[in-house]
């Protein structure tokens, strides 16, 4: 991993009017990293934005065929997820607790 200089972390809660695909997120990812200037670099490299798809649905639904894999494959290594996610949605964050 590259070394990086300080950068602001969120997580945002975002809803669809019907059930979309983690495919169909994770466009909506990308669209808001070029949206915010986000370049093509090198894996790990520096940006200007990264979007990731944490969770998906109310429950945390699981999708391992394909692309992307939800809930994100870094999750359990990153607290400060948690912490945000508990902010926003208690019963989410209880419900990744007890996985």
């Amino acid at each position: 991993m590259i070394t990086q200089g300080d950068f602001h972390n969120q997580v945002l809660l975002a809803r669809s009017p019907e059930a979309w695909p983690a495919e169909r997120w994770l466009d909506v990812c990308l669209g808001a990293e070029v949206g915010c200037g986000r370049r093509p670099t090198y894996r790990w490299g520096p940006r200007r934005a990264d979007a990731d798809l944490i969770l998906l649905g109310r429950h945390g639904e699981v999708v391992s065929a394909g692309s992307p894999t939800v809930p994100h494959p870094g999750l359990p290594d990153r607290p400060f997820w948690h912490r945000l996610i508990a902010e926003i949605d208690g019963e989410v964050a209880a419900t990744l607790a007890e996985r």
